[in-house]
């Protein structure tokens, strides 16, 4: 028999001890470069500052016995003018902004801003201000205030005065403040908000009247994208809506003139579309950049129009031109834009100038087909959860977009509410289609659906989201919801009225579709089949071949909006596809993730979707990146990752302080060492499954290892040595172990040591003998304060580290440890997981067969 001298802890092997020292890049780039609200095109006619920048925030204290979800929202309480915090507040960015993922230091590292105080993190409501000055050429136009979104019910104030009030989170609004400020001189703008689980009201089925999304709309409160003060002309024009229709061979712009004069005027209308040409580069820093010219030809000039605009109202026209081949398709391969130019004229004058940029493309349904452009379109796409200021730049959605085309795929669903809009400008440019969704989103149970309130505002969100963005060719349709219907049905198990209501409400928001933008016949809710046969494109959920099948026979164009298990597979699941690797490394679980979803996609292929996805690339086929660590075997801390240092007051987008490792998994320039992306091997079975033809799968179902340990040999005797206060004895004997009384004459086969309770030193006698005999000796436990004691019966001294761990896995065959699988020492889906708090080093270890690891 081989001799062993085993303790049980010295199966693990420790991984990483916290450095001192922080790991700390520093990137001098401008974090989100973008452009400002108004356009070349626009100017001179229009005038803008960009209030982003360090503002004054005043924390507000909730009443102390304010109950979440029970009580109406607490009332804001006047500025305390002694009550401002003395660190400030880099806007846009919402305060509460480093607690994301998780306040309690178990989710990722999303502290973005650290040199904001933690007291920050639970704050609900508070005050900031900001002070400004208008220029004096500005008199006479209309002042407003642009804000891209404010997370929170919002209470705006201009020098005191209540200008305008906003509940929301994802989506623009302007608020005219006109008449609060004063012209060349400085003025005081606060806003109060509150954040909106404030107004939470907690019931039988959900606690949200509004749409709050996913996980980063539920958790912000604040200003989280840019802030505008703009000059414009008091008659103007407030919207344009370019409608293309190739079909026809013409183009239309639906324009909105607003008139905030006291009398009525008549203005002249005309436009002009002018070809877009891109100036930025072709690497990584410079692609992302919305640097662009106007071709100085127009491609098309549509018909004047002279309208009149009464006092105080608003008139809609129609400009139109026949479009023979001026205009150029946009599609996925060529993207090609144009900018729309629309002035007006006042008494021979021009008075203001509108730009909007828009693609000439067709998007129709016919039976079960989905076409672009007169031809048949398959969108395969990508969708993933906003993940905060990481994905707070032009940058982020270039890398995305980048890494889906090099996946073969050509579509992104944003998932589960409004992204920024520059996820649509950066879509238009690189040819990627987008289906865009709203925040109507009940995966979590939130929403209250039995609160007339809540639907009421899907309805204006709806509205709001397809105002913001029907502009944008790459947008193939809309998504008015996700998985309502499953968690009614599901989760809620059918409450009287409710699923009657969401039928309806299907209704509604395609209505809602097809009266603001008639030119996209896709409406679709993802995860809910064709709402009851109230949408016109039908998506399914997970389901596999089951809910394919159904989907197909329907008749109308479908396709699967989430697939796969790399979201939720444990690798008990995983395992069936991958056997043991499932649980050996997460290598090894995404290996067999990739085996899963290759055959979902190939199955989508054969029954002819016309949208084809699993959950999903981004993040579960790209590994997470270690920005700013050269050292990956040490455990980040907060003085880790990338550092920016080019913060500049009154500049557009988010400026963040840090970036903590592995917050993303992709890197548009954020740490010049790491590459774009590393894959894993999901992203090569997406690219192989949407290949044209699609390439053959690499990865089979793994066929069961065997152990490549001898097998166990029988144990005659077993006897316990111990010290004062030990209970192993009775332990043992209590789960059958036979443990015989120690003798002068009886050398055993197997003799357990007591590592927490070690046997005085004078026992190591026995121990020799048992070496002698071909035996084995078990330390069984380990202590750090009894380590000394315990050393002196060691072949060699044994060091314990701290080293927590859920899982072992086989590091070396021998009958100690015959028949065990990686699945038996898998303990991370129990509750608490962890099977281990300590780790052991030293001599002993360093001259010793490791047969299990961490």
């Amino acid at each position: 028999m081989q001799r062993h001298f085993i303790t049980l802890l010295a199966l693990l092997v420790a991984l990483f001890q916290p450095s001192g020292f922080g790991q700390r890049l520093t990137n001098t780039m401008v974090f989100a470069p973008s452009e400002g609200w108004i356009k070349p095109a626009e100017q001179p006619y229009r005038h803008e500052i960009c209030l982003n920048g360090l503002w004054q925030f005043q924390p507000v204290k909730l009443p102390e016995k304010f109950r979440e979800g029970i009580d109406p929202a607490p009332l804001l309480p006047p500025v305390n003018a002694d009550g401002w915090d003395k660190t400030p507040i880099r806007i846009p960015s919402p305060w509460n902004v480093n607690s994301f993922a998780d306040n309690k230091g178990l989710g990722g590292d999303f502290r973005c801003y650290p040199g904001y105080p933690k007291e920050w993190e639970n704050v609900k409501m508070g005050w900031l201000r900001k002070k400004f000055t208008v220029p004096e050429k500005w008199k006479g136009n209309r002042i407003l205030l642009h804000f891209e979104a404010v997370a929170g019910d919002a209470d705006i104030r201009i020098n005191g005065k209540p200008v305008g009030k906003h509940f929301g989170i994802f989506l623009p609004f302007d608020v005219d403040v006109t008449e609060a400020v004063l012209i060349g001189r400085e003025n005081e703008l606060c806003i109060g908000i509150r954040k909106p689980s404030l107004f939470d009201r907690k019931g039988d089925y959900g606690r949200r009247t509004y749409q709050a999304g996913s996980f980063w709309g539920q958790h912000i409160a604040g200003i989280w994208q840019d802030v505008y003060l703009v000059g414009v002309s008091p008659v103007r024009i407030s919207d344009v809506f370019v409608k293309p229709s190739p079909v026809n061979h013409k183009l239309e712009a639906e324009v909105t003139i607003c008139n905030d004069r006291d009398d009525d005027v008549r203005v002249s209308l005309d436009a002009k579309a002018y070809p877009w040409i891109s100036k930025a580069g072709k690497e990584v820093l410079s692609s992302p950049l919305p640097d662009y010219i106007l071709g100085s030809k127009a491609s098309l000039t549509l018909t004047t129009s002279s309208i009149n605009v009464p006092a105080h109202g608003t008139v809609k026209t129609v400009l139109s031109a026949t479009v023979k081949e001026e205009l150029k398709y946009w599609s996925p391969e060529t993207p090609y834009l144009y900018g729309l130019v629309i002035r007006t004229t006042q008494d021979g004058k021009i008075t203001d100038s509108k730009y909007t940029r828009f693609g000439w493309r067709q998007f129709e349904i016919q039976g079960n087909r989905f076409l672009l452009n007169g031809k048949p379109m398959v969108m395969k796409g990508d969708s993933w959860h906003f993940l905060g200021i990481p994905q707070m730049t032009r940058r982020y959605p270039w890398a995305w977009f980048k890494a889906l085309r090099d996946a073969n795929l050509n579509t992104v669903r944003l998932h589960a509410e409004p992204y920024p809009s520059f996820y649509l400008d950066v879509a238009d440019e690189m040819g990627i289609l987008v289906l865009d969704e709203t925040a109507v989103w009940a995966s979590d149970g939130g929403p209250k659906l039995d609160d007339p309130v809540y639907w009421q505002d899907s309805k204006s969100h709806l509205s709001e989201l397809i105002l913001r963005d029907r502009n944008h060719p790459c947008v193939m349709g809309w998504s008015v919801s996700n998985e309502v219907m499953p968690v009614v049905t599901n989760v809620m198990h059918n409450p009287v009225g409710i699923k009657d209501t969401l039928v309806k409400y299907y209704g509604i928001w395609a209505d809602i579709c097809r009266k603001l933008d008639p030119t996209r016949p896709w409406i679709s809710a993802d995860g809910e089949d064709d709402g009851e046969g109230r949408l016109p494109a039908y998506m399914v959920h997970y389901g596999g071949p089951g809910a394919m099948d159904r989907a197909r026979k329907n008749g109308r164009p479908w396709g699967v909006g989430e697939a796969g298990n790399a979201y939720y597979g444990t690798p008990e699941q995983v395992a069936e596809t991958n056997g043991g690797r499932a649980y050996e490394s997460f290598l090894g679980r995404m290996e067999g993730v990739a085996a899963s979803s290759y055959q979902s996609l190939i199955d989508q292929r054969e029954r002819d979707a016309s949208y084809r996805s699993v959950f999903n690339m981004v993040w579960y086929g790209l590994k997470p990146l270690p920005l700013g660590l050269k050292d990956t075997t040490k455990p980040p801390m907060l003085s880790d990752g990338v550092y920016f240092t080019s913060f500049q007051e009154g500049q557009p987008g988010v400026q963040p302080e840090r970036l903590g490792p592995y917050c993303t998994t992709l890197n548009p320039g954020y740490d010049p060492a790491l590459p774009l992306y590393q894959t894993w091997p999901l992203f090569d079975a997406i690219h192989d499954a949407s290949a044209e033809p699609p390439l053959k799968q690499k990865w089979g179902t793994a066929a069961p290892v065997a152990s490549a340990s001898p097998a166990p040999k029988p144990v005659n005797s077993i006897m316990l040595l111990s010290g004062e206060g030990s209970t192993l004895a009775s332990e043992l004997k209590r789960i059958g172990v036979p443990i015989a009384k120690p003798d002068a004459t009886t050398v055993p086969d197997l003799l357990i040591v007591d590592g927490t309770h070690p046997p005085k030193a004078e026992t190591h006698a026995l121990l020799d003998k048992v070496f002698v005999n071909g035996g084995t000796v078990l330390v069984w436990g380990a202590a750090a304060d009894r380590m000394p004691a315990l050393n002196t019966l060691l072949p060699a001294p044994l060091e314990v580290t701290s080293r927590s761990a859920s899982s072992l896995l086989v590091a070396a065959g021998d009958e100690i440890v015959s028949g065990l699988t990686p699945a038996d020492l898998y303990f991370s889906e129990l509750r608490p997981p962890v099977f281990t708090t300590l780790g052991l080093d030293g001599p002993l270890l360093k001259q010793s067969t490791v047969l299990l690891k961490a």
